[in-house]
């Protein structure tokens, strides 16, 4: 059925995979500078505006992970009902 590929491909896809290990390396930099004892920003001046790029970071990281994923599900999806026109057109 068509859940099911898509499903698999969605599984499989290098750049859906890809895009949700940069999302993870993304998060992990935003929770390592959120999790940072106070006294930095002593230290750190910079810090504040760092913050402000990690979170922006994560929002376009989620953003790669879902156009992955629409662009991974268009094609399956066309490329099914490709497959099933051609099918139809084969019978008659």
């Amino acid at each position: 059925s068509l859940q099911e590929c898509v499903a698999i491909a969605l599984d499989r896809q290098p750049n859906v995979r890809a895009a949700k290990a940069s999302l993870a390396a993304s998060q992990a930099g935003y929770n390592a500078l959120f999790n940072i004892h106070p006294w930095t920003n002593l230290l750190a001046p910079d810090l504040p505006v760092r913050k402000q790029q990690a979170a922006r970071g994560l929002t376009v990281a989620q953003a790669d992970v879902q156009k992955a994923e629409h662009e991974t599900t268009y094609d399956v999806t066309r490329l099914y009902y490709t497959y099933v026109y051609a099918r139809q057109q084969e019978q008659t």
